[in-house]
């Protein structure tokens, strides 16, 4: 089953105008939207993610994560940590293609 949020990021990332848009959802959106957020910018712009990440991990908040069928709440950190190493990429449109 994708999310909302996972379906979205998929959308965005194939758009042209996707990173501005991920950008936005930086300063409005909560900090689910924000993680999917920084999965998009990891993926169009690797070199913006540090700077963009930074008010996330600062910010100390925490968030709802299901894996499977496994619901759990995690530090934003953990997960800005796992997006940068590369965990979510594969969820991407350009990443499911090169399978």
């Amino acid at each position: 089953m994708i999310s909302p949020g996972e379906s979205a990021l998929r959308t965005l990332a194939d758009s042209t105008n996707g990173l501005p848009l991920l950008r936005a959802a930086l300063t409005n959106g909560t900090t689910a939207a924000k993680l999917y957020a920084l999965c998009g910018i990891q993926h169009l712009a690797p070199e913006q993610f540090d700077s963009l990440a930074a008010p996330v991990v600062r910010s100390h908040s925490k968030v709802g994560v299901t894996v499977g069928w496994i619901q759990m709440v995690m530090p934003a950190s953990n997960i800005v940590a796992q997006i940068k190493r590369g965990s979510y990429e594969e969820f991407l449109p350009s990443a499911r293609s090169q399978r």
